[in-house]
Order: C-alpha cells, then sequence, then structure tokens
C-alpha cells in the first residue's frame, strides 16, 4: 500500500540527485577540457610567432 509508494518516491529522489551529480560533473569536464583547448592553442602561437621572429 501506502510504504511502497514512499519508497518509490525516495528512489526517484536518489536517482534525480545522481543525475544532477552526473551534469555538474560534465560541466567541470567541459570547462576543464576548454582550458586546456585555450593553453595549448597559447602555446603553439606562442611557439609559432618564436619561429617567425627567428626566421625575419
Amino acid at each position: 500500500g501506502r510504504e511502497g509508494g514512499r519508497e518509490r518516491e525516495r528512489e526517484r529522489e536518489r536517482e534525480r540527485e545522481r543525475e544532477r551529480e552526473r551534469e555538474r560533473e560534465r560541466e567541470r569536464n567541459s570547462r576543464h577540457i576548454f582550458i586546456r583547448w585555450i593553453e595549448y592553442a597559447l602555446g603553439y602561437c606562442f611557439q609559432l610567432a618564436g619561429t617567425l621572429k627567428t626566421i625575419t
């Protein structure tokens, strides 16, 4: 009866929490990758600038 329903509600809440955590993880990871990409791009630009300076 009523107890089973309450148990199901708790399960649904737990699922929602897990989903939220997963979303947070994904956001953190994407931000990390984005920062990494920017650092890589900047390093590449500096390297390119350095090689151009030596050529000219």
